[in-house]
């Protein structure tokens, strides 16, 4: 009789639990209080991307927007693994800021960027521009992709977009895409569970509390606020490490003959801390001494700012990451950027010299 009483009560509790599961599923739906489309991170072997495959994603409940993944794990449209002949191609490095974090696949700077190079081009020859972004990468995850992956992509010029919350990331022991790579096994388990309301709500209230107690060292330990006036000791070793990852990239594609460019990309914070754009200018000093090709997009968005909302660049109150017009000054400034400076001639003068 105990037995079956234990039972009862067992089963009892197992229908409450998914009732309230249920519950929680319909209130989170209904008031739109959390996405139920995301985008798998799973590194699959052999692809040239970071994403699951052929994702197709239309909408999202708190800014309605369209993802799709190629075939190739990269997003965007479907692109040609080998490179034609009469061709120019540009990969873009960087994090969810060139991803394109809540705005439509046009709508993102890759994008946006080879629209411009495609209208203002004067010869027959195509311009490619493919997003490599990929949320959460630090400049370590960066470099560690183009050299595994990204170099087969056989780019002309690469751009790697840094974004403050870089060095932040660096704080991680480990790299980002060591814990990912393992995840394409749990396919299409873990694809239905990231449809789930509830399983998304948990995702991000605990999923990094939940990592930081099984894997410690994917997580940083100490808090880094690199817009402080002064640098801690652990802030000026994870500058070091970002610089030294930049400068093996620069090395690396001068050593390919490929043309290299660091974008610095600015904060919304930073626009409330009476302009102080320190990062960017670490990076300029760092780039002028190693002759590395370097663009400030802040002096853009702050020339924007004067007499505007800086709010229409970005898409807060409910995200922090660039509007569709935020994305549109990235992909101008880059365009500006690579048809003065004589930079489009020197890209083009190498592959002549090919």
């Amino acid at each position: 009789m105990k037995r079956r009483a234990l039972i009862k009560r067992s089963l009892a509790g197992l229908y409450f639990f998914l009732l309230l599961i249920f519950i929680s599923e319909v209130v989170l739906r209904v008031f739109h209080l959390v996405h139920t489309r995301v985008v798998n991170e799973s590194i699959y072997p052999g692809l040239l991307g970071d994403y699951k495959p052929l994702q197709d994603l239309s909408s999202d409940l708190i800014l309605p927007h369209h993802i799709k993944i190629n075939s190739q794990g990269l997003r965007g449209p479907e692109i040609n693994i080998n490179k034609q002949k009469y061709s120019f191609r540009i990969v873009i490095l960087g994090d969810s800021f060139t991803f394109g974090s809540r705005v439509n696949d046009t709508e993102t700077f890759p994008f946006q960027l080879e629209t411009l190079l495609e209208e203002g081009r004067k010869s027959d020859e195509k311009i490619e521009v493919i997003n490599a972004g990929h949320g959460a990468y630090s400049t370590r995850e960066e470099y560690e992709y183009f050299l595994e992956r990204g170099i087969h992509l056989h780019p002309d010029v690469l751009i790697l977009a840094w974004f403050p919350n870089d060095i932040t990331e660096l704080s991680r022991a480990d790299s980002w895409r060591h814990l990912l790579k393992g995840h394409y096994k749990f396919e299409p388990f873990k694809s239905y569970m990231r449809s789930l309301a509830v399983f998304n709500a948990l995702r991000i209230n605990v999923s990094y509390a939940f990592i930081k107690l099984k894997m410690g060292s994917y997580v940083s330990k100490e808090i880094v606020d690199i817009f402080d006036a002064e640098d801690t000791a652990l802030e000026q070793k994870l500058w070091d490490s970002c610089f030294a990852y930049i400068l093996r990239l620069k090395q690396f594609c001068d050593k390919e003959k490929i043309r290299f460019l660091l974008a610095a990309l600015p904060d919304f914070k930073q626009f409330s801390l009476n302009n102080e754009f320190r990062p960017q200018g670490r990076l300029k000093v760092f780039s002028e001494v190693n002759q590395i090709s370097f663009l400030n997009l802040s002096d853009r968005f702050k020339s924007f700012a004067i007499g505007r909302d800086i709010n229409e660049l970005y898409l807060f109150p409910k995200d922090c990451h660039f509007s569709a017009l935020g994305n549109y000054l990235v992909a101008k400034e880059l365009f500006d950027y690579m048809n003065s400076n004589f930079y489009w001639k020197l890209v083009k003068a190498d592959r002549r010299a090919d």
